[in-house]
């Protein structure tokens, strides 16, 4: 049996009653950018500090060496390292148990630790991660709007050009690029991403739907051909994305709608 087979248990039996565990495929690096880890070796002294914080959700991941062991290939199955942590005020609180043969293939791959400080709580802040979280908290807080609509506007045609009309996604993709996330910020910080993404959305879905209005024309005549095609004499909203789907097409939500109302429009004329 593992090393940590036993941490793993116990930690499952003693807490799957307290908290909701959540399993994250791997590491825990992708819950949020903002992390704090824990100084101390007592877990259960961490979990205690999360039930005092209120902490609901505590997630769990676990990694295997990426090395192969051909002296000791039992290690090869072993988790090598275990993570839990719950997420606080958007700052990820993290704890880690490694294996003591992965402890030392970290410092053999991994000679200078990387920049950490240990505040008045005895945890172990990784200062990079949070510099990087202030400044752009700070950003986000000095900036106008306007002018950060303007960023995201420019970010969706250089990253999204063939796909402008999914803006959730866009939004989204360009606050993790300034190491932000909306799920895990604060209300006030929420509602000024939430009025840049309304902004920039506007001006980028303008120009989409003119373009779009251009080509209209076209559009109606190969739908109402695939549809005559396929012996369609009035188009359901599914046969029209089946449409889309086929022709590759991807639309606004207010071009589908035209498209909708003219192409069964001419169809109902054409078998009158």
């Amino acid at each position: 049996m593992g090393e940590l087979e036993d941490f793993k248990k116990e930690f499952f039996d003693s807490y799957k009653d307290k908290f909701v565990i959540y399993e994250v495929d791997g590491g825990l690096d992708e819950v949020s950018r903002g992390s704090i880890e824990w100084a101390g070796d007592d877990y259960e002294e961490f979990l205690s500090f999360a039930e005092k914080l209120g902490a609901k959700i505590i997630y769990y991941g676990e990694s295997f060496s990426p090395n192969e062991h051909p002296d000791n290939p039992k290690y090869n199955e072993d988790i090598a390292e275990i993570n839990i942590g719950f997420t606080h005020d958007g700052i990820l609180h993290t704890f880690s148990s490694f294996t003591s043969w992965y402890e030392k293939e970290l410092e053999e791959e991994n000679p200078e630790e990387e920049e950490t400080e240990i505040d008045e709580l005895g945890r172990r802040v990784n200062v990079a991660e949070l510099r990087q979280r202030e400044n752009s908290i700070k950003e986000l807080n000095e900036k106008p709007p306007d002018e950060l609509a303007k960023e995201m506007v420019e970010f969706a045609y250089k990253e999204f050009p063939d796909s402008l009309t999914e803006f959730y996604n866009i939004a989204d993709a360009f606050w993790q690029s300034k190491g932000l996330r909306v799920f895990s910020s604060d209300a006030k910080s929420r509602l000024k991403m939430d009025k840049v993404k309304q902004m920039a959305e506007k001006e980028v879905m303008s120009s989409v739907i003119s373009k779009e209005k251009e080509q209209l024309p076209k559009i109606i005549e190969e739908c109402i051909s695939w549809a005559k095609g396929n012996g369609f004499n009035k188009l359901t909203r599914a046969n029209l994305q089946a449409f889309l789907l086929e022709k590759e097409l991807n639309l606004s939500y207010q071009t589908q709608d035209a498209l909708y109302i003219k192409a069964n429009f001419e169809l109902k004329k054409k078998s009158a």
